[in-house]
């Protein structure tokens, strides 16, 4: 996947298409993020906003979740309807909700419950066995932890694809790709 970044700001090039390289990102989202971060998300709107989607696969530790919360705030800010889907509360409670707080954004997350409707303007936060419980549809779904859809046959993967084929843009973030050879997402 050739993707070429020349400095912050400067040059975008995706697939040899130089895109918009002026940075999307609101200052205040991008000022708490690390300089490898704030290209991730710079080249993951533009990836969304040309192409549908984007795949995250930095490495354990990098930062992703930072990323993705990033990424969902500047879709959230937009209007849209955006939906983070993670493994469980845990992870939904402690590394979401630290990195929000680091960002200044803890305001804009909202935990999807049963029963519930994703709300247009916030962050909804579901896990994966939550994804049959929706009502309405998302502009913007992130999948954290994306090799939970490997298996095809799966009910919480063919939600998330019958999901993905309806939203404007999906992010799939996952370490397991770059941390695990043996691992492929297909």
């Amino acid at each position: 996947f050739p993707v070429t970044i020349r400095e912050y700001g400067k040059l975008v090039s995706i697939r040899g298409k130089v895109v918009d390289a002026e940075p999307k990102l609101d200052t205040d989202i991008s000022e708490p993020l690390r300089l490898h971060q704030k290209h991730g998300v710079e080249l993951a709107i533009n990836s969304v906003d040309s192409y549908g989607g984007f795949l995250l696969t930095d490495g354990t530790g990098a930062g992703k979740t930072m990323q993705e919360l990033a990424l969902a705030v500047h879709y959230a800010r937009k209007g849209e309807t955006v939906m983070v889907v993670v493994p469980n509360k845990g992870i939904m409670n402690q590394a979401f909700r630290g990195d929000a707080k680091t960002l200044g954004v803890e305001n804009m997350l909202v935990e999807f419950s049963a029963g519930d409707m994703l709300q247009k303007g916030k962050v909804n936060m579901i896990t994966y066995h939550m994804l049959n419980k929706l009502k309405n549809k998302p502009d913007y779904i992130i999948f954290d932890e994306a090799h939970y859809l490997k298996n095809k046959t799966s009910a919480r993967a063919k939600k998330g694809t019958e999901l993905a084929k309806g939203a404007k843009g999906v992010v799939f973030a996952t370490a397991t790709a770059a941390d695990k050879a043996e691992h492929t997402i297909s």
